[in-house]
């Protein structure tokens, strides 16, 4: 990628002989290797970076650079290539992180809601005891109703017969 960044980078000056191309395609090699590769091939991408920018666009070109003047540009694309690394690593963990938290409480709402539907299930059937239990209950206090002038007598095989009076 420090390559590519490289050719492009020389294409663009020839083209246009401005020096803001020198490091435009290195921090966007050093954030996409980060937040794609890890931090170790990120860090790897910015010192390349670092010394391809210094190789191939400070003076002299083409060779390392020892003129002093040269010193505050190489440091500060560093700096702010190594910054751009962290910020990207960083967004790329609490992305991770979100998105693990996400699954984690989409499997949590989905097994809350299976024992939701168990307690539906039950309190539907409680509620169909309960509704012939009343039924039951409605019956014998109807046959209670009928029994203020009536009278019931068991006979030998334990059979209720009713008597009117």
């Amino acid at each position: 990628l420090v390559a590519l960044a490289v050719v492009l980078t020389l294409l663009l000056q020839m083209a246009f002989s401005t020096p803001f191309w020198r490091s435009f395609f290195f921090v966007w090699v050093v954030i996409g290797s980060t937040w794609f590769l890890g931090k170790g091939p990120g860090f790897t991408t910015v010192v390349l970076s670092t010394l391809a920018v210094d190789y191939y666009f400070t003076p002299p070109f083409g060779q390392f650079s020892h003129d002093p003047r040269n010193i505050p540009f190489v440091v500060v694309f560093f700096i702010f290539a190594f910054v751009s690394g962290f910020v990207s690593s960083r967004l790329k963990d609490r992305e991770t992180a979100l998105s693990k938290a996400r699954d984690e409480l989409e499997s949590r709402v989905q097994e809350r809601t299976k024992e939701l539907e168990k307690s539906n299930i039950l309190l539907l059937s409680e509620i169909e005891e309960r509704k012939h239990a009343e039924k039951i209950l409605h019956n014998q206090a109807g046959l209670l109703h009928l029994t203020h002038d009536s009278i019931f007598v068991r006979d030998p095989n334990n059979v209720a017969a009713l008597e009117l009076q």
